[in-house]
């Protein structure tokens, strides 16, 4: 058993919370009003994360700091900055590995597929927001000061997923009602499902090594996998005919779909352990 620190109830974190508590581990997590799931392994904090010494005491025991904190996003220029330099004082002062999770802001407006090798060219606020964080972070990393990492993420989709798509399109569809669509229906698009977000963060956390020790000394830029690129009607489409087939009329599953949809579940998925 472990102690773990979840900054953010959103979707990922109070899902990250109760896989965590699923496999027994502690977890404080950590929200403006004390939110997230009912477990008894679960430690449910009302406190503000730009708070580095409220932070600091709740951070003392833990292994990891999983950044889940979701500002509104006309709010990022001004909330980011504090709570970014809020955890890098957590992680620095409790030696717990810091696992933010982030986005693709950094990569500005991309022509072509985008890679954790592809550049961070944001050129615009809220982006640039995100690159400095990034770059804060891997900073601290670098000097010895701190061990992180960083889980990056396209559009979610998935339960309580917090996003244009995620809570405007799929579950209107699934319900069998219309939606509208936000931007161009042409252009193809890169999902993240938010089951997959919780195992990518759970491996950072089990993965990011002090600066010499390991596979190398930078941070580790982590990509959490997505489904294949389709427009936003194409996807819709297939959820539209997913529900039509109805829950006794699905097709034989293969065994990669089966093994896939344990790993939702979070049966058979790898979480950090305490090493001694």
């Amino acid at each position: 058993m472990s102690d773990y620190l979840v900054v953010g109830a959103s979707a990922i974190g109070a899902a990250l919370a109760q896989a965590l508590a699923d496999h027994h581990h502690q977890v404080r997590l950590v929200s403006r009003r004390g939110s997230g799931p009912e477990d008894p392994n679960i430690t449910r904090v009302a406190a503000d994360a730009k708070n580095a010494d409220a932070l600091g005491e709740l951070a003392a025991r833990a292994l990891a700091i999983f950044n889940c904190v979701n500002p509104g996003y006309h709010r990022w220029a001004t909330d980011w900055p504090p709570v970014a330099d809020s955890l890098l004082a957590s992680a620095e002062g409790s030696g717990a590995v810091l696992v933010t999770l982030s986005n693709l802001y950094g990569y500005g407006r991309p022509t072509g597929p985008m890679t954790p090798d592809s550049p961070l060219l944001a050129d615009y606020e809220k982006a640039q927001v995100r690159v400095k964080m990034w770059r804060d972070a891997k900073a601290a990393h670098d000097a010895g000061r701190l061990r992180e990492s960083e889980a990056r993420a396209s559009d979610c989709i998935g339960p309580r997923a917090e996003s244009a798509k995620g809570e405007c399109v799929f579950p209107r569809v699934l319900a069998g009602k219309g939606c509208q669509i936000l931007g161009s229906a042409d252009v193809p698009h890169s999902w993240t499902y938010t089951g997959d977000v919780v195992a990518t963060l759970i491996a950072c956390a089990q993965n990011t090594p002090w600066p010499g020790e390991g596979s190398g000394t930078s941070p580790r830029i982590w990509r959490a996998r997505s489904a294949r690129s389709s427009t936003t009607p194409r996807l819709a489409a297939r959820s539209d005919s997913r529900r039509r087939l109805g829950p006794t009329s699905s097709p034989p599953r293969s065994r990669r779909t089966e093994k896939s949809e344990r790993s939702r579940r979070g049966e058979g998925r790898r979480v950090p352990q305490e090493h001694h």
